[in-house]
């Protein structure tokens, strides 16, 4: 699987998850006001996994900004190849006609 398919699951399955606790929570909240440690463990939970949901995104964003960087340094690098190949090619040239 691609790594960018991988993120977006990633962060599908900590949303679902999320979202079945919150659903829960207030289910709890609705019938049972006086299960407070649950109720409380429920908001916690859903609080630690928004963090790690944001953090995904913030993974993802650098990603995509050092994919970039990449790029350009990889074209770079070709642009200096050639650039290499034709004083190599410009040095050959002079020691033959000398």
């Amino acid at each position: 699987m691609e790594l960018d398919l991988k993120i977006l699951w990633a962060k599908n399955t900590i949303w679902v998850v999320r979202e079945r606790i919150k659903n829960v929570r207030l289910k709890l909240e609705k019938d049972k006001p006086d299960a407070k440690d649950y109720i409380n463990g429920g908001k916690d939970s859903e609080e630690m996994l928004l963090k790690t949901e944001l953090v995904l995104i913030e993974m993802q964003n650098e990603i995509v900004s050092l994919n970039r960087e990449l790029n350009q340094l990889a074209k770079r690098n070709a642009q200096l190849r050639v650039a290499y190949d034709e004083l190599k090619n410009e040095i050959k040239y002079k020691d033959a006609t000398l």
